[in-house]
């Protein structure tokens, strides 16, 4: 699956100050893709910037990620293996959506 959005990644600083940083310059590729389903399902979330720069390539795993909605477009997680907050900001509520039912934890 390929949506568009804002890439941010949380940044903490010395003073212990925790702020959403923007990765991306503008709306990017997101590319979502399923690599393993059993037992549990791994996802790899990757973007690209215009200069084809990789600028986000992580996994989410189900179960034991909890995806968040800040607002009806702006979509987080945190990843527990590395500590990263990351988010991303769609063009539509649709759009944030769909990225949260293709990488929520599906009950079989």
């Amino acid at each position: 699956m390929k949506l568009w959005a804002e890439v941010f990644h949380v940044s903490a600083s010395g003073a212990g100050t925790v702020k959403w940083q923007q990765v991306s310059e503008d709306l990017v590729p997101v590319n979502i893709t399923c690599i393993q389903d059993s037992p549990e399902c791994v996802f790899h979330i990757t973007a690209y910037n215009s200069q084809v720069d990789k600028i986000l390539d992580v996994r989410l795993v189900q179960p034991g990620t909890r995806i968040g909605q800040a607002s009806e477009c702006f979509v987080y997680w945190k990843d527990p293996m590395t500590n990263d907050t990351w988010g991303l900001n769609f063009t539509s509520p649709i759009d944030a959506k769909q990225f949260r039912e293709c990488c929520a934890v599906v009950a079989v």
